[in-house]
Parts: structure tokens; C-alpha cells; sequence
């Protein structure tokens, strides 16, 4: 049994496969996308405990998807990853409803520390 659902969006491959072996080997499912539109698609289907979402990608931004994930669901867990970060853009990600904004290049132990805290902030649907 895992202890949670974890999608990851990110156009990065390295990054996303760290994470997904990373997080599984730590006893979590994760589902790995590298396409924010196609995550969308896959939130309105299935829930998930926590997403971790670049901020720049194309056909559809970070934030964009961060406004859509709290629209479908609201208690979903974001935190959000960017190699570009800034002040406005962390601020903003706050009041969109993210948990967090985490500036890349990121060390894995800190960074679970992090989705931990975000997982404990979760209540997807049903729960």
C-alpha cells in the first residue's frame, strides 16, 4: 500500500524521473507528465494527495494549471518548482493556493521535507 498519490509535471525528463524514483523508492505512487494539459485531464479522472508543478512549461503555464487544479480540486496539495524564481511569482503562487514555491536546482532530502508538509495540508476528494 502506498502512503500517498503524487503527480509531477514538469517538460524537464531528468527532473521528473529523480522525482518518481526518488519519491517511489520512499513509498509513495507517483505518475510522472510532462504535458500540463494532459495532468489536467488526468486530475478531472483520478485524485491525487499532492502535485508538484513546474511553474514554466509550454502550451500551458504553471500557474495556469495551479488555478485549474484548485478548481477541480480544491484540496489537493500544489507545490510549485521553478528554475526561474522570483519574488511575484512566489507571492502569486501562494494566493493562487499553492503550499509552496521551491527554487531549482533543489537537494532531495530538503525538498521532502517539504512535500511531507504539503501532504499533511492534503484532503482530496472523498477524504
Amino acid at each position: 500500500m502506498y502512503k500517498s498519490r503524487i503527480l509531477v509535471v514538469d517538460d524537464e525528463p531528468g527532473l521528473r524521473d529523480m522525482l518518481v524514483f526518488d519519491l517511489t523508492d520512499r513509498g509513495h505512487e507517483v505518475v510522472a507528465i510532462d504535458d500540463p494539459r494532459l495532468a489536467l485531464d488526468r486530475l478531472r479522472r483520478e485524485s491525487f494527495d499532492l502535485v508538484i508543478c513546474d511553474v514554466m512549461m509550454p502550451g500551458l503555464s504553471g500557474m495556469d494549471l495551479l488555478k485549474s487544479i484548485k478548481a477541480v480540486s480544491p484540496g489537493t496539495s500544489v507545490v510549485m518548482v521553478t528554475g526561474s524564481p522570483t519574488k511575484e511569482a512566489a507571492a502569486e503562487s501562494v494566493k493562487l493556493g499553492a503550499c509552496d514555491y521551491i527554487a531549482k536546482p533543489y537537494e532531495l532530502d530538503p525538498f521532502y521535507g517539504v512535500i511531507q508538509k504539503a501532504l499533511e495540508r492534503s484532503s482530496p476528494p472523498g477524504s
